[in-house]
């Protein structure tokens, strides 16, 4: 614990002499983290920021807490000054990543928040750039949330996607069945359909386990 207070205090005062170093040199590379003071206490064996951590119950296992350096919890790379969440059973809950990671085969860029299950496959993740999983091209700043055995549940379209002969535009949200095939696409932008009715945007298409449209709910232009 003496150690981590050490350090921390250490960075700050190297910091501040680069802060002076500006005015008399010019721009330096600071990082404002480091500017910013706080006491560690450990958690799980991590440190957190004191007085952060919140429990499950009073005297029970900690529930979440704000990490006070960048840490490497059961193999995820978590994020300084933001949450980590646990479940009863000290497992990880969620965390934003400090840096990139490969998760499930999927590169999840840092600053993304992700959620995990109880048995550490990835649940859902808002992700910090856009994202191509499993071929689907997901945006920025939207949730993507995933089966347990790791398929993919929920997505917003980044960019146009064809799909079975639709055209379906950025910001389209995708639903999709256990087995990778399209579910559902909520439109944001007008559609003709392949019996040339047109289906304006908000209407939602809906397809079968093969991938085909069996239900419509279509609103007029």
């Amino acid at each position: 614990m003496a150690t981590i207070i050490s350090k921390i205090r250490k960075q700050n005062f190297t910091c501040l002499i680069l802060i002076v170093g500006v005015i008399f040199f010019g721009p330096l590379s600071c990082n404002i983290d480091d500017l910013l003071t706080y006491e560690a206490e450990m958690v799980q064996g991590i440190p957190a920021v004191k007085g952060s951590v919140k429990f499950f119950e009073p005297g029970k296992k900690p529930s979440s807490a704000q990490l006070a350096q960048n840490t490497i919890y059961q193999d995820i790379k978590c994020a300084k000054w933001a949450t980590i969440g646990f479940y009863e059973s000290g497992k990880l809950y969620d965390c934003v990543l400090y840096d990139d990671m490969i998760l499930q085969n999927i590169h999840f860029p840092q600053r993304t928040w992700i959620r995990f299950f109880e048995d550490g496959n990835v649940s859902e993740a808002k992700l910090a750039e856009d994202v191509t999983i499993q071929t689907i091209p997901c945006a920025q700043n939207t949730l993507v949330r995933f089966y347990n055995q790791g398929t993919l549940a929920q997505a917003t379209l980044g960019q146009t996607l064809t799909h079975k002969g639709y055209k379906l535009a950025k910001g389209t949200r995708l639903s999709f069945h256990e087995n990778g095939k399209l579910d559902y696409a909520a439109l944001v932008e007008e559609i003709t359909l392949k019996d040339q009715k047109k289906c304006s945007k908000y209407s939602t298409l809906e397809f079968n386990e093969e991938g085909f449209v069996y239900l419509r709910s279509c609103l007029k232009p």
